[in-house]
């Protein structure tokens, strides 16, 4: 498994940056492996800022709980 942080968006490139949404996504939607993001926070800017979590092969279970595990450090603070 490995944690990857996704691009900080400015307000200025937003729009082109929308226009390659899965930039993040299409590796692992090719190699089939597991991913999911999480919110993390918010830039200075006060935009959404998260982090992708890509699994083994056939691993969804531990993909989730790690992801699950997360959440809950966050939402403890």
């Amino acid at each position: 498994m490995f944690l990857r942080l996704t691009s900080k968006l400015l307000k200025e490139n937003l729009e082109t940056a929308n226009s390659k949404p899965s930039r993040n996504t299409l590796p692992f939607n090719y190699t089939g492996h597991p991913a999911l993001a999480l919110p993390v926070g918010k830039s200075s800017s006060g935009l959404p800022v998260s982090m992708q979590l890509v699994g083994r092969f056939f691993d969804d279970p531990l993909l989730m709980r790690v992801a699950f595990f997360l959440s809950e450090i966050d939402r403890l603070g």
